[in-house]
């Protein structure tokens, strides 16, 4: 069995899958939810009797996690995209991925990969030196549980 992939995401699928990963953490949920909550209180108790500065502080403190946070890893996504190599194209079978960009290719044995995951209608592939290939379901012409299943079980070997 081979999978051919050619790997162009979009902005907007590297950011949803940014922030996905971020907010897949439970501790990360937790303390974002226990900030916000406490800086709404805060800005509700404070805000008529305190001046400009308290007020833009309070504001920035409330907006941190649900505006910031996501409008910040916009623009490093915006950064990654551009990074990334353009025209890649990822050939997964039995013995390996091979990564295909130009001229340059590169083979990765299977054994050098660390975990393979789902979200957002994405495979995410991690490698065990720390980088990842991103697999849009949209691009792959075969079933997405079918690819993932045959990743999974190449990983175990």
């Amino acid at each position: 069995m081979e999978f051919r992939v050619s790997n162009d995401l979009t902005l907007i699928e590297l950011w949803r899958t940014s922030l996905a990963i971020m907010y897949n953490d439970i501790m990360m949920k937790v303390v974002n939810s226990i900030f916000s909550l406490a800086m709404v209180l805060l800005a509700l108790n404070f805000w008529s009797r305190s001046g400009i500065i308290v007020r833009m502080l309070l504001l920035i403190g409330v907006l941190l996690f649900p505006v910031i946070q996501p409008v910040l890893m916009f623009f490093k996504a915006k950064k990654q995209l551009a990074d990334m190599p353009h025209g890649l194209e990822l050939v997964f079978n039995k013995k390996g991925i091979e990564a295909v960009s130009g001229k340059d290719k590169d083979f990765i044995k299977w054994k050098e990969l660390a975990q393979v995951s789902r979200i957002n209608h994405m495979t995410i592939i991690y490698l065990k030196g720390g980088q990842a290939f991103i697999v849009a379901d949209r691009n792959l012409e075969a079933d997405p549980k079918v690819f993932y299943e045959f990743i999974v079980s190449n990983i175990r070997k």
